[in-house]
């Protein structure tokens, strides 16, 4: 009796994002075949395939693909879905009824992961950005990505400055930016016709105005209008603002003799030293941290590790494979400082 095989592979169409490396999972009802992780040439994998036992068809195989850019950063948080045939690419491409163009198309599943760009070197929200790969489920990338990706570099420089999780300071950008154009909005509002008070937050890092005036070293005793003043450095200086982002971070750290962890960071920033206590305490239930603004992170870690990388996905973690399909870009365009602007946001 001939043997029967379930085959996948897959090609890059456009690889703009350096994908280097992919590992391929097949499961045939309960069973799992799963490849070694391995080099991608000349933009295409090999054609693999598993072996169908006794009973098992065709019907019964499903294919998935993991991929990876340099240093080991997986793009996506679950496996990509991969079209499967019982047929391999050499007997495919011979088949008389395909033309080769025609063959490969419909053997290959089809990847592009291209670059995109701002229209605007001061706001992610106005962006231009061009479709890669969305299905009709595929979730929209949140706008926090946008604006990781676009902070990167001085979420970089106030991690390494202040000795705080890089996470840490990219999950709270995340949080606060994740309804992009809707937080920017309040800001300029408020720029325009509130009276600005200690408590609330704007900036960059969303950090409120007593705070960031005491971090630096700003008061009513040296300027009678040193809110006015601290909000014009948060919202128009991106390095500033996210350096007190990790410079708070690093204060907390230090008052509890310890390094704080990405979720332990998340809810100090949003709720403080007693909110954090609470956490620590595990006096906050479940329910209430899934509908709190930290919590909004913490189901995109992966996300956001490769937004720091450029890379945008609009994939959660641990979603569930066939309702979480993705959408992929990579973005070139950062932040930089326009001293002829009073509120760059």
């Amino acid at each position: 009796m001939t043997a029967k095989y379930c085959y996948a592979r897959f090609r890059l169409l456009k690889n703009n994002i350096n994908v280097s490396e992919y590992q391929i999972t097949f499961t045939i009802n309960s069973r799992k075949l799963k490849t070694k992780k391995l080099k991608l040439e000349n933009n295409k994998s090999k054609d693999h395939s598993a072996l169908l036992l006794s009973g098992e068809s065709i019907k019964d195989c499903n294919a998935f693909v993991d991929m990876y850019i340099d240093n080991n950063i997986k793009v996506n948080s679950s496996p990509l879905i991969l079209k499967v045939s019982d047929t391999s690419l050499k007997e495919g491409l011979s088949d008389i009824g395909f033309s080769r163009v025609t063959s490969i198309n419909y053997l290959y599943t089809n990847f592009s992961f291209d670059v995109t760009s701002s229209n605007t070197k001061q706001n992610p929200n106005t962006r231009k950005t061009q479709e890669i790969r969305s299905l009709n489920n595929a979730p929209d990338i949140p706008y926090g990505l946008r604006w990781v990706a676009y902070l990167r570099n001085e979420i970089t420089k106030s991690a390494r400055k202040n000795n705080v999780d890089i996470m840490a300071i990219a999950s709270i950008v995340f949080q606060e930016k994740y309804h992009g154009i809707l937080a920017s909005s309040k800001n300029k509002v408020s720029y325009l016709i509130e009276s600005l008070s200690r408590s609330s937050s704007y900036g960059y890092g969303e950090m409120q105005l007593g705070m960031a005036a005491d971090l630096l070293g700003l008061s009513q005793e040296k300027n009678p209008d040193y809110l006015t003043e601290t909000f014009n450095i948060i919202t128009t200086d991106a390095e500033i603002a996210i350096d007190l982002v990790g410079r708070n971070i690093s204060n907390e750290q230090n008052r509890r003799n310890k390094k704080l962890s990405v979720f332990e960071a998340t809810v100090f920033h949003n709720a403080g030293s007693k909110g954090l206590d609470s956490y620590i305490e595990n006096k906050i239930p479940k329910e209430r941290i899934v509908k709190s603004i930290y919590g909004r992170s913490w189901q995109w870690q992966n996300a956001i590790k490769l937004a720091l990388t450029g890379v945008l996905i609009g994939q959660p973690d641990n979603c569930e494979l066939n309702n979480c399909d993705a959408y992929i870009e990579k973005d070139v365009s950062v932040w930089k400082f326009n001293p002829s602007m009073k509120t760059q946001f």
